[in-house]
């Protein structure tokens, strides 16, 4: 089957419509990045991403391959994954497909993938909606170009003079406290790491934030040059203001300061990323931020 043939698929038509308005016509991400998605089925080094580090399951190693399925009812290109990493926590995500009935796309799914017991199926979802009365949203994809965002603030002050090892201090206690206070977000997402904060306070991409008259920084915003799926820009790696610090909107004037000052060199960029179903003050942060919502990615029980 061809590219031309699967980019025809009606999964497909949100996500083209956004490459158009984010890049224009002549924009081939979509394209380039479903070559690579199909490249993944013969693609040995990708199967040993997960064979090498996963003995759960007795299969080959191709097993972890993407796979093109063809059936009576449509056609699907999808995979297995993890959640979080979590061999407990099996899903297929479903690259592209071209079902009109999304109970018999899940009949094939659990057929095709039942040596990994999947609990769902993923799918990528128009802002806002949901294909299904029982779809889960499992993020919210949050996008906007530099120039096009909330105007900057007096609020908060940013500096790119920060103590990376206190930073990730600061990220731990965060962490420990949401594990408290909301478990189920914690269970699905993960604080930067070390190396994570090293490598963006190299390349001039973290920046503290600070509030007047408070000698101790308040919180901390890094991005990176990086990619969701085909949709390319700088995605926010971590994003965290100290709990004595919350509920002051502080994580909405660091974006919006961090856009201005980006702005003056590529205001033409996007600032992108994936913010949880759980993570509701995060969402907030982003939208007040003229960050919104843009894609989503669902679940489907199976």
């Amino acid at each position: 089957m061809s590219i031309e043939e699967i980019l025809r698929w009606s999964s497909l038509k949100h996500e083209l419509a956004l490459e158009t308005q984010l890049f224009g016509f002549p924009s081939k991400r979509v394209r380039n990045w479903l070559h690579q998605q199909l490249n993944f089925i013969h693609d040995p080094d990708f199967a040993r991403l997960f064979s090498d580090n996963i003995d759960r399951f007795d299969v080959e190693p191709s097993a972890y391959n993407h796979r093109l399925i063809e059936t009576e009812d449509g056609a699907m290109l999808a995979g297995i994954r993890f959640y979080g990493l979590d061999v407990d926590r099996p899903f297929v995500d479903v690259i592209a497909h071209e079902f009109s009935d999304l109970y018999a796309l899940r009949k094939h799914v659990k057929e095709h993938w039942c040596v990994f017991a999947p609990q769902f199926v993923r799918l990528t979802a128009p802002a806002h909606e949901m294909p299904t009365a029982d779809a889960v949203l499992d993020c919210s994809i949050h996008g906007a170009r530099y120039g096009q965002m909330a105007e900057a603030t007096e609020q908060v002050s940013l500096s790119q003079d920060a103590d990376v090892c206190a930073l990730k201090e600061m990220i731990d206690v965060r962490c420990e406290r949401v594990k408290r206070d909301h478990p189920q977000l914690r269970r699905n997402t993960n604080g930067a790491d070390l190396d994570d904060l090293t490598s963006c306070h190299e390349n001039g991409d973290l920046y503290v934030a600070h509030v007047a008259h408070q000698p101790e920084p308040i919180g901390m915003i890094c991005i990176r040059d990086s990619a969701i799926g085909w949709l390319q820009g700088d995605e926010v790696v971590e994003e965290v203001i100290v709990s004595s610090a919350s509920g002051h909107g502080y994580a909405t004037h660091m974006q919006k300061n961090l856009a201005a000052l980006r702005a003056k060199q590529t205001p033409e960029r996007l600032m992108i990323g994936t913010i949880d179903r759980y993570n509701h003050a995060s969402r907030k942060s982003a939208e007040r931020a003229g960050r919104p919502e843009i894609m989503r990615r669902v679940f489907l029980p199976l």
